[in-house]
């Protein structure tokens, strides 16, 4: 429902309706971490449901933030700063 859209677990509760939390609740991270087993390539390094230490989760249904490089603009960059130390 909110794709790359960061979410902390007060949020996350919010949407799962008729749920009560205690301040030490960690069930979200436990739901988070059987979503990651089922849809993750590897769970050890999500790309899907993302951990934004100190904020919470971000889902990217894509495998990639939409402001993360793709890989050719290290390539890109890399190419310009050797064309600038040539001149």
């Amino acid at each position: 429902e909110n794709p790359e859209v960061e979410m902390n677990r007060d949020q996350i509760m919010q949407k799962l309706k008729g749920h009560e939390r205690d301040p030490f609740d960690r069930s979200i991270d436990i739901r988070v971490t059987r979503l990651r087993k089922k849809i993750e390539p590897d769970p050890s390094k999500p790309v899907f449901i993302r951990t934004i230490w100190g904020k919470g989760y971000i889902f990217t249904p894509n495998g990639r933030r939409s402001d993360e490089p793709t890989g050719n603009e290290d390539w890109e960059n890399s190419d310009k700063n050797r064309r600038k130390a040539k001149k």
